[in-house]
């Protein structure tokens, strides 16, 4: 009897720890609140919005943006390609940047359209988890409409 019931202790540490690392896996960070949050429909995502116009440095900043517009949740590691451009109809950007951070490591990517307004492509692999993302803009004399395109490859 003794071993059996060292047996079954054995058992529920093992259904505890496995259940400990499931629930570790599944948590991702919270978005912020009160910005929605977005995921892929079929193989693809759009975005639309206004530029920020307070874009002062091409550098991309490791912080997660302060006030994103968009959050998107990838519910698996993705491999994508993420297009910044204007919004259809609309005149080509001036130069502007897509900022995204991956929520739970704090990993940041960015893209920047050319200074002619060449729309901006970025391909990579992205973890799953939940990411802020934002597009800031050189200043401009009216607001400019982007459209982000995330495309599972």
């Amino acid at each position: 009897m003794v071993h059996s019931s060292s047996s079954l202790r054995s058992g529920s540490v093992v259904m505890a720890l496995a259940g400990l690392a499931l629930a570790g896996c599944a948590a991702h960070a919270a978005p912020p609140p009160g910005v929605p949050v977005h995921g892929f429909v079929a193989n693809s995502l759009v975005l639309r919005g206004t530029a920020e116009p307070t874009l002062t440095s091409a550098t991309c900043s490791a912080a997660a943006p302060t006030s994103p517009k968009h959050v998107v949740e990838l519910p698996e590691e993705t491999r994508a390609t993420i297009f910044l451009g204007p919004e259809k109809g609309q005149p080509l950007l001036p130069v502007s940047m897509l900022h995204m951070t991956h929520l739970d490591s704090n990993r940041t990517w960015c893209v920047m359209t050319k200074a002619d307004g060449t729309p901006a492509a970025l391909v990579g692999e992205f973890p799953s988890g939940v990411y802020a993302i934002a597009v800031a803009e050189s200043k401009s004399a009216a607001p400019q409409r982007y459209e982000v395109t995330f495309e599972k490859l």
